[in-house]
């Protein structure tokens, strides 16, 4: 099951693959052309993509992207699997989170600041270094800074940030703001 994005909308999509089992009629080995499908995903990329977008980017809580893909697409998806969507979606994407971090440290300008967000048990920070047409978000448990120079070692423009002190001790040209 997927969905289709077209300019006029978006659709349900259901491929359907049909696989048959062989045997050896000389040495009686059997063998299937299941085994050549390249995914054995009951779901696709895209609509896993739409839960998560609609979830993330819209805020809405993952019962209700839920229901709204049962009544606008008719197709239902457990509570369970809705759920590991996110983790799917992020293993695919975890070497573009990376090779966006280090195209955005070979930029000529940096910005970078941290906010405090508060969990359900503890307190924690997101990071934000971002060039000026890219963004790198990423959690850290405390507000202590001195990963940062391991992290921004191939950097070597200037930085921008807000006066909190653990950037003062960055080499970097800096710009206070």
């Amino acid at each position: 099951l997927d969905l289709t994005f077209s300019k006029s909308g978006v659709q349900r999509a259901v491929t359907c693959f049909r696989c048959w089992h062989y045997t050896c009629q000389k040495c009686g080995a059997a063998f299937s052309s299941d085994r050549r499908r390249s995914t054995n995903y009951v779901y696709g990329h895209s609509l896993m993509s739409w839960c998560v977008y609609f979830n993330v980017i819209s805020g809405e809580n993952l019962l209700r992207v839920q229901k709204n893909l049962e009544d606008l697409f008719g197709i239902y998806v457990s509570n369970s699997q809705i759920y590991r969507f996110k983790e799917s979606i992020a293993a695919r994407y975890v070497t573009l989170y990376f090779e966006l971090l280090q195209r955005i440290l070979k930029s000529p300008v940096l910005h970078i600041d941290e906010t405090v967000v508060n969990l359900r048990k503890q307190t924690g920070y997101v990071w934000v270094i971002t060039s000026m047409d890219m963004v790198y978000f990423f959690y850290r448990p405390s507000r202590e800074g001195s990963f940062l120079t391991e992290m921004l070692a191939p950097f070597s423009g200037i930085l921008i940030s807000d006066f909190y002190t653990a950037y003062d001790s960055l080499p970097y040209q800096q710009q206070k703001c």
